[in-house]
């Protein structure tokens, strides 16, 4: 296993591993949480939760849960007090190829 950590350009940190699996996934988590609401903001992490459930313009929620199960993955978001995170898996042979990793300075 190898991990890699590089930070984009815009100043977002990215950590990679690589191994041998037979599935891959991703994850996006924000540091940011409900413990950072305010009385003005509060119910904005639940909100921004949810809104990886909605539909596209030409693609429904449900067409697109479809699309992404029918190749044998899912994809899952959640809340906490400390961040929120967004998180997809798939088998291995139906990803698309990898993309190059992240370098410092990449623009």
């Amino acid at each position: 296993m190898r991990v890699q950590v590089s930070r984009l350009s815009n100043g977002v940190r990215v950590i990679s591993e690589t191994r041998a699996s037979v599935g891959c996934s991703m994850a996006i988590f924000l540091n940011t949480g409900s413990r950072f609401e305010t009385h003005e903001t509060h119910g904005a992490t639940h909100f921004l939760q949810h809104l990886a459930y909605k539909a596209t313009e030409d693609k429904s929620h449900f067409m697109m849960t479809r699309m992404i199960e029918k190749l044998g993955g899912h994809v899952a978001a959640g809340a906490s007090r400390d961040c929120i995170t967004f998180a997809g898996e798939q088998p291995r042979a139906s990803a698309p190829p990898p993309a190059p990793p992240a370098r410092p300075g990449m623009p």
